[in-house]
C-alpha cells in the first residue's frame, strides 16, 4: 500500500468515524502531517449538524493547515460557537497571513450580519 492509499483510506476513517476520541485523534494526526484533503474532510465535519457540540478538537486541528480558504466558516464560528469553538477558531484565524477579495468579503458579511441580529 502507498502513501497515497493510506491516506485516502484514514480520511475517509476520519469522515465516518462515529467514536469522538477516535475522530479527534486521526483529525490531529492527519492535520499535524498536513495530508491533502484533510481541510475540507474537517470543513465538512465542522459543519456537521450533529457534531455542534463535539467540534473543538476539529477547529484546533484546522489551525495546522491553511486556513485562508476557510476564513468565512472561521468568522462564523467565532461569533456563533461555544467559548472552545470561538477561541479555536480566532486562533486559526490568526495564522492566515494573507487573504483578499471574496473571502474577506464573505467573512465581513458574516460578522455584520451577526452583529445586527
Amino acid at each position: 500500500m502507498n502513501n497515497f492509499e493510506v491516506t485516502t483510506s484514514e480520511l475517509l476513517s476520519l469522515e465516518n468515524a462515529k467514536d469522538g476520541a477516535t475522530r479527534n485523534a486521526l483529525a490531529l494526526h492527519l492535520a499535524e502531517a498536513k495530508c491533502d484533503g484533510v481541510d475540507e474532510v474537517l470543513v465538512r465535519l465542522i459543519q456537521r449538524p450533529e457534531l455542534a457540540n463535539n467540534r473543538g478538537t476539529l477547529v484546533h486541528a484546522l489551525r495546522y493547515l491553511n486556513c485562508a480558504p476557510h476564513l468565512a466558516l472561521l468568522t462564523d464560528l467565532v461569533v456563533t460557537g461555544s467559548f472552545e469553538v470561538a477561541h479555536e477558531a480566532l486562533e486559526a484565524i490568526e495564522t492566515i497571513e494573507h487573504v483578499e477579495g471574496n473571502d474577506v468579503r464573505a467573512a465581513f458579511e458574516i460578522y455584520s450580519l451577526k452583529d445586527r441580529a
